[in-house]
């Protein structure tokens, strides 16, 4: 993730997060992105579907799936892949400061 923070206040410094990750030894996998706050709602779903292996990024401009601006805070992004073989996770932080 970069930032680990992010201020999207439309000036262009910080506005967005980027969420890069691979995926290797697969040849096509289930993909879901979310941003969630610290009581574990899901406050934004990125980018869901199949991919197929790679690099790949998304990105996040700090607003919830209705268009808002969050409000400052730590939320938790999960990616989660699903394979034949299960579905596999990873939680980072970003903070949302204005």
């Amino acid at each position: 993730l970069q930032p680990a923070a992010i201020s999207p206040n439309g000036d262009r410094a910080n506005d967005q997060l980027r969420i890069g990750f691979g995926l290797f030894g697969v040849e096509r996998a289930g993909v879901e992105i979310g941003v969630f706050d610290l009581a574990g709602h899901r406050v934004a779903r990125l980018r869901p579907g199949a991919m197929a292996a790679g690099r790949h990024a998304a990105t996040w401009e700090g607003r919830d799936d209705a268009g808002d601006l969050v409000p400052p805070g730590v939320y938790l992004v999960r990616i989660e892949v699903e394979v034949d073989q299960g579905v596999h996770r990873a939680m980072r932080p970003v903070a949302v400061v204005y």
